[in-house]
């Protein structure tokens, strides 16, 4: 794919992150680095078509965020590390089928596309967790930044959060 053609300032009251930001760059990108406050698996089930691509294309996606998850998340992220693997058989086949039938098979159950994610390395997930004089606070720090071998592009640095409650998918 093209290097994405994205604007230099997104506006999320005009402008549309997942169309004109998240899909084309994760369509593009080898390598995802992520760092949220508050993550949900909603923001998943917004970008499932560009991750689907990326996960097709062997992308991995470094995500940081705070410990704070709902339970449907950190039962997931419980899940990825106590698989066999069985679980995710669907999910593999379709991976090697066709991105479209990635596609669906996440959108079918993006809590087990999640858990996949996470055992097949494609997502790796840490914990931020503020210590010494910040130990009474969250992480909340948002950045983005693609990849595509040595390149780096774009990078973003926002204010909004990546979760489901955010109603427009803000960042």
């Amino acid at each position: 794919m093209d290097y994405p053609k994205v604007k230099v300032c997104l506006d999320t009251s005009e402008d549309n992150l997942i169309d004109e930001l998240y899909t084309p760059c994760l369509k593009w990108a080898e390598r995802f680095d992520r760092g949220v406050g508050y993550f949900t698996t909603g923001w998943l089930t917004y970008n499932v078509a560009g991750l689907s691509d990326f996960a097709s294309r062997g992308g991995k996606m470094r995500l940081i965020t705070s410990p704070i998850l709902s339970t449907e998340d950190t039962d997931a992220i419980i899940g990825a590390e106590n698989q066999d693997g069985s679980a995710f058989l669907r999910l593999e086949a379709a991976l090697l089928e066709n991105v479209e039938i990635l596609k669906q098979e996440m959108e079918a159950d993006i809590i087990n596309a999640f858990s996949w994610m996470l055992y097949d390395g494609i997502i790796d997930m840490r914990f931020a967790i503020p210590c010494e004089k910040l130990e009474e606070g969250d992480f909340h720090d948002k950045f983005g930044i693609f990849y595509k071998a040595t390149m780096r592009y774009p990078s973003l640095a926002l204010s909004t959060t990546a979760s489901m409650d955010s109603k427009i998918m803000k960042a």
